[in-house]
Order: C-alpha cells, then sequence, then structure tokens
C-alpha cells in the first residue's frame, strides 16, 4: 500500500493507494483540487467542506453528462465510478469535519 500526500488549500491529505497507483491518484487528486480551487473564487466565503461537497458533484455531473448514450455496460461502470467518487467525497468531509471547526 502506497500513501500520496495531497495539499488542497491549507489542508493536507494522506491517500492510500495500491502500489504502482500513485501518478494516477496525485493526477485525479490534482483535478479535484483545481476545481476546489475554481470553486473558491467563485464562492470565497464558502467552507472547507461546502466547497468539496460542490466540487464532488460538479464531477460527479460531468461524468454523467459526458457520455449520454451508455450501454447497459457502461452504465454499471459509470455507476461504479459515481459510487467511488462520492465515497472519496464523502470521506473527505469526514476527514474535514474531524480536523476542521466549521463553525
Amino acid at each position: 500500500m502506497a500513501l500520496v500526500e495531497i495539499r488542497i488549500g491549507k489542508d493536507t491529505h494522506h491517500l492510500a493507494c495500491e502500489n504502482g497507483e500513485e501518478e494516477k491518484l496525485a493526477t485525479i487528486a490534482n483535478r479535484f483540487k483545481d476545481k476546489i480551487e475554481s470553486l473558491h473564487r467563485s464562492f470565497p466565503t464558502a467552507s472547507d467542506k461546502t466547497l468539496y461537497l460542490m466540487a464532488g458533484m460538479m464531477l460527479i455531473d460531468e461524468i454523467e453528462e459526458s457520455s449520454p448514450n451508455h450501454t447497459q455496460q457502461d452504465n454499471s461502470a459509470t455507476k461504479k465510478v459515481i459510487d467511488e467518487v462520492t465515497l472519496k467525497v464523502e470521506k473527505l468531509i469526514e476527514k474535514l469535519d474531524n480536523t476542521c471547526d466549521i463553525s
């Protein structure tokens, strides 16, 4: 198991992945980070938790809109990706809840 360090704003996250998957995870995390930073510029007063939620939802929307004519197999693969992204967003939100004062 490998660890990848991702810095988003002031927070550093250590994400586990399979050995050899570090570059892929870093690329995905950087896309997510770019989305967060873009949202932060548009909504500077939004909490980190809200920005993470918005970014996750926007990425899921992009995935769904990118392939409107799926076969049943494609739908299953897309659902799996969406479920994985949703789980990661939920874990990030949970981590924020545990490490940040969101009052």
